[in-house]
């Protein structure tokens, strides 16, 4: 009969043995089970999803699957027309609400220099009670950049009309996508040119 409390170094020696070998069953039913885990997320990864589109009237269920999309030139001219509506046309000058909608289309770097901007404009807009309107007339892309040409509205107050055209050169680069801006496409800087 074996005393385990006894101090005897065999005594010691089995129980000791005893703790590692169960140590090791631990360690393989831990080992299986993250294999295990390993493996189901690998099929949840890969299988195809399933897209419900709700309507008014039906729901309609398609079944999807994971593809890295090229961007396109279309994807381009979507971000640059998007960034020039949100910077160029305004009623009221807010820089909050200027902001908000260019964020989401712009790098950080490039975001901090127009607030910047837009902040010295402030005070001599808001006094003349300027607002701005555009109107594209043709974008372009070539070779990474973004040309393209406007007409720019400018009403100082009620009754002081001009049509200025200008021409915007746009970088735009390729990022991490995300809810807002799905293509991963921004704006990293801008140059103006008057026409």
């Amino acid at each position: 009969m074996i005393f385990l409390n006894s101090k005897k170094a065999s005594n010691q020696w089995i129980k000791l043995n005893q703790i590692i070998l169960n140590f090791k069953w631990v360690t393989l039913a831990l080992l299986l089970t993250n294999l295990i885990l390993v493996g189901l997320s690998v099929y949840a990864f890969n299988k195809k999803a399933i897209v419900i589109g709700l309507s008014e009237s039906e729901n309609l269920y398609f079944v999807g699957s994971r593809k890295n999309q090229p961007i396109t030139e279309a994807d381009v001219l979507h971000v640059s027309k998007r960034f020039i509506e949100s910077r160029y046309a305004w009623k009221s000058y807010a820089v909050d609400s200027i902001v908000r909608d260019v964020t989401p289309v712009v790098t950080y770097g490039f975001l901090k220099k127009l607030i910047t901007q837009l902040e010295q404009s402030k005070d001599f807009i808001e006094k003349n009670k300027v607002s701005q309107d555009v109107i594209i007339q043709s974008i372009k892309t070539e070779d990474g950049s973004v040309t393209a040409y406007l007409d720019q509205v400018v009403a100082v107050g009620e009754k002081v009309k001009a049509v200025r055209p200008i021409k915007v050169s746009l970088e735009i680069i390729k990022e991490s996508a995300n809810k807002f801006n799905p293509r991963g496409l921004y704006v990293n800087s801008i140059t103006e040119f008057e026409e």
